[in-house]
């Protein structure tokens, strides 16, 4: 009798995933050249869900190795018996893109300080640093979508509201202003919609996402993020200094330290930055972000 041998054949799956593989090592080609052996094999290994993940912050990206810390794309979704909705990070393109579409909702300014105020250490939970290393860590890094040198990052999502056949667009940037953080939300009109004035702040569409439910999707992701912090990404090993010229603020971490100091006077706001430089750590954005209405 002949023997005969059993031929595996790749699954759809496999077939797929290396399909996402070839198309993904492309485009960074195109973009960025030859790419190192370490991103190659990242890519390699990956997962199908990764692979999305990087394929959206691919065009967001600088560099080959953003990819793997812009986390474009990355969603949550909460559904409950008050809201039902799903927040998506998006990048800069994506953002001014949607942002041109869009009317500004009034923003609760008093949110930062409210979503500390059950904590037992309120002072670290609305500290900016703090902040700032969470939602990079969860969301990937800060965008530019910021006022440059009232700010120093920004987090901005596209939100479906689930309510009917189909789903209403919002968008939220999660924004450092001055010493604060803000929620700001806007609402996508098409073009065809004269009746709003997109130069003016609009009170909340209550019959879409209220208020209290703006504030509600705002912590979630707020306390998504420094879950994820505490959980997944101790100890923070990560050194950074950022700047918000006026407030004469600079915020960071240090050998696990994080840190937020307030000066009084130019003189010696400069002088500490000058302190942080002669420990390699002081490296400000150079670059001027556009302002950003939202």
């Amino acid at each position: 009798m002949e023997n005969t041998k059993s031929i595996e054949h790749p699954s759809s799956e496999v077939n797929l995933r290396e399909g996402a593989v070839c198309i993904l090592k492309q485009q960074l080609r195109y973009r960025f050249g030859e790419l190192f052996p370490t991103i190659e094999h990242r890519l390699d290994e990956a997962s199908i869900g990764q692979l999305e993940y990087w394929a959206a912050s691919a065009l967001e990206a600088n560099n080959a190795e953003e990819i793997f810390t812009l986390q474009i794309g990355k969603q949550l979704e909460i559904n409950n018996e008050h809201l039902h909705c799903r927040a998506k990070r998006i990048g800069d393109r994506r953002y001014i893109s949607l942002a041109q579409q869009c009317v500004s909702i009034e923003v609760d300014y008093a949110l930062w300080w409210e979503l500390g105020r059950d904590s037992e250490d309120r002072e670290s939970w609305t500290n900016l640093a703090k902040f700032y290393a969470a939602f990079s860590e969860t969301f990937g890094e800060s965008g530019t979508r910021y006022y440059y040198w009232k700010g120093a990052f920004n987090f901005a999502f596209e939100v479906d509201i689930f309510k009917g056949e189909c789903p209403i667009k919002y968008l939220l940037n999660i924004v450092n202003f001055r010493s604060t953080v803000e929620f700001r939300f806007g609402k996508l009109i098409p073009d065809t919609g004269t009746d709003f004035d997109r130069l003016i702040m609009h009170a909340p569409f209550d019959e879409e996402l209220s208020a209290e439910q703006m504030n509600a999707l705002s912590a979630y992701l707020w306390g998504y993020a420094m879950g994820f912090f505490q959980t997944a990404c101790q100890p923070y090993r990560r050194d950074f200094i950022k700047e918000v010229g006026s407030n004469l603020i600079l915020f960071g971490c240090h050998e696990g330290i994080f840190f937020q100091q307030h000066f009084e006077d130019e003189e010696s706001f400069n002088s500490e930055k000058l302190l942080w430089k002669t420990k390699n750590l002081y490296n400000p954005d150079c670059k001027k972000h556009d302002k950003s209405n939202m």
